[in-house]
């Protein structure tokens, strides 16, 4: 868990050469964006510490989250929240999409 503001910064969960491998991605990520939304970087640098470890552990999501300052409204979350609610929101919308263009979905008509 984080809470805003009341920790010290994670440790690292990479290796040194996977570290140095995750700086080099995590620069060119978050500098394809103006320095006022560097936090737009989220989900390619998640994207990124999971190609170095091979999974996404929480460890990996705390620390990410920590390098690019990403602030918690509501006070303390757990970090796997967010990526969850980032690819649902991505399948939602997929399949409103593919939908009102009266294409087909393969998903279950109960599920809204």
């Amino acid at each position: 868990m984080i809470a805003r503001g009341t920790e010290a910064a994670p440790p690292s969960p990479f290796t040194p050469e996977q570290q140095r491998r995750f700086d080099e991605g995590f620069e060119w990520a978050v500098n394809k964006y103006p320095p006022e939304r560097r936090k737009s970087a989220l989900l390619a640098v998640l994207h990124l510490a999971q190609d170095q470890l091979g999974w996404l552990p929480e460890s990996a999501m705390a620390y990410v989250g920590a390098r690019l300052e990403v602030p918690f409204p509501y006070g303390t979350v757990t970090w796997s929240v967010i990526p969850l609610h980032a690819f649902w929101d991505a399948w939602v919308h997929e399949r409103d999409i593919v939908l009102s263009l009266s294409r087909s979905h393969d998903s279950p008509p109960d599920e809204s």
